[in-house]
């Protein structure tokens, strides 16, 4: 699975360099879509979205896969530490009509964009080093940013999953799955932000179950650990948990 894994993403570096070359017809051909009127009902009624994926397949293609087809995306983009790269990727959003909305206002930004018919992308799954939510992830406690589900519970917007995986031959083509992300709203604003981040990694645990060689298992998903839980990380390592995967000190940071 890990030679599957660098192949994957291998591929997939190249598929984006094409991207800005791509016009929306050769992306819609390229990319079966089951669920678009998840996204497009709300945008026809007015309303914003709020679409999650995660760090699997090709999340930049689930954006494009909408876009192609007359939906308004607008998307929050962490700036890469190659300013290169970062430069390039702007570039392919503007290409493809994505509008960017800067990490550094990121808040303020999703709101605005929330206010107009526009489906607002995030990716939200990696570690959390700051005051994040704990809900697990593959059985185990994984630190995952508060943002969506604070937003969902403020705003009161659908918020739908995307899963965007390649398919199988030389030739780049992608099946985007979008689906509902069902949760029960309370009167708790931290309770809510609970159940909309334990249902967002619920769907993406699903996803990566049926194709694990598309995860991004670079990253140290479970680097940041729950407060007094020493015992619990333990047993973890001792069941062959992801601690074991990804090393006892857990140095470093992953990529954004």
């Amino acid at each position: 699975m890990a030679g599957a894994t660098y192949r994957h993403f291998g591929r997939e570096a190249v598929s984006i360099l094409r991207f800005p070359h791509m016009s929306g017809e050769e992306i819609r051909a390229r990319c079966q879509v089951d669920g678009l009127d998840f996204l497009r009902g709300p945008i026809e009624d007015g309303c914003g979205v709020i679409g999650l994926a995660g760090h699997f397949g090709n999340w930049e293609i689930a954006a494009l896969s909408a876009t192609a087809r007359g939906v308004p995306v607008a998307a929050l983009a962490r700036r890469q530490r190659n300013p290169l790269f970062d430069q390039y990727m702007k570039q392919v959003r503007d290409s493809l009509d994505i509008q960017g909305i800067p990490h550094s206002e990121a808040t303020r930004g999703i709101l605005r964009c929330l206010k107009e018919p526009t489906v607002v992308a995030l990716v939200a799954d990696q570690n959390y080093a700051g005051n994040g939510v704990f809900v697990d992830f593959f059985g185990f406690p994984a630190s995952t940013a508060r943002g969506p589900g604070v937003i969902a519970s403020r705003t009161g917007v659908p918020v739908v999953f995307g899963d965007p995986r390649r398919l199988p031959g030389w030739r780049a083509t992608y099946l985007v799955r979008f689906s509902s992300l069902e949760y029960e709203s309370t009167d708790d604003t931290d309770e809510n932000v609970r159940r909309v981040t334990s249902a967002y990694l619920a769907k993406l645990e699903g996803a990566v179950r049926e194709s694990p060689e598309q995860y991004f298992w670079f990253h140290k998903r479970w680097k940041t650990r729950p407060p007094r839980s020493e015992p619990q990380l333990s047993q973890a390592v001792a069941d062959g948990g992801p601690e074991r995967l990804v090393g006892r000190e857990q140095s470093g940071g992953g990529v954004a």
